[in-house]
């Protein structure tokens, strides 16, 4: 018996055609549904949650607008950066810092009261001796001009227990929340500038993942 060989068959029925070089190129939308989808449990987290407050217009110079090179937000932004952080990690320091100080009595906060908005509380009762009574035609709502500027939100991301020192703070005042985060953001600012508040960086303890190699 003769030894047998392997070979390949060149037969032309058997010939492999060659794969057209536009075909290997991966379309940009099939390359963008292969792509893994990105999470953002993290966000998820209370800590890392975006909060954001109206601002008040009277306090809208104070705050700046999101692009000027003036205001509490471009200050916070110029802190960040020269500390290498996010500007939530310095706008949630100065936050801890102007509640500590205004638990301490260092801050006076008191609230002017503004008749045209105030809102009345309301009690209910039941009478034996009812009768029938006219439900007021809602009076119309003030629109917002054209030439008013639309409302101006500031957000930073810190944890739920800071959400609940604001607006605590809001409440027993009976003034915005917004107004509350400015004006303590806003001492803040001016305590650092004073040198009289220190921020100092931090090692933040990042979770490793592993995976099997071999």
């Amino acid at each position: 018996m003769s030894r047998q060989s392997l070979h390949t068959s060149t037969s032309s029925q058997e010939l492999v055609k060659p794969t057209e070089p536009i075909h290997l190129i991966q379309t940009a939308r099939e390359a963008k549904r292969s792509r893994p989808k990105r999470k953002r449990d993290w966000e998820k987290l209370s800590e890392h949650r975006s909060r954001g407050y109206r601002v008040p217009n009277h306090l809208r110079n104070m705050v700046g607008e999101k692009h000027e090179k003036t205001g509490m937000r471009y200050s916070i932004r110029g802190i960040a950066d020269h500390h290498m952080t996010t500007t939530s990690q310095v706008a949630g320091a100065m936050m801890t810092y102007a509640l500590s100080e205004l638990r301490a009595g260092k801050i006076p906060l008191e609230a002017r009261p503004q008749p045209e908005g105030r809102v009345m509380r309301l009690d209910w009762s039941i009478r034996e001796d009812a009768w029938a009574q006219d439900i007021p035609t809602p009076k119309p709502r003030k629109q917002r001009s054209p030439l008013e500027p639309k409302p101006l939100y500031i957000s930073y991301r810190w944890g739920s227990d800071t959400d609940a020192q604001i607006k605590a703070v809001a409440t027993s005042l009976g003034v915005t929340i917004g107004e509350v985060v400015v004006y303590l953001l806003h001492h803040a600012i001016q305590s650092y500038r004073s040198g009289r508040l220190h921020l100092h960086e931090a090692a933040k303890v990042v979770r490793q993942t592993v995976s099997p190699s071999w």
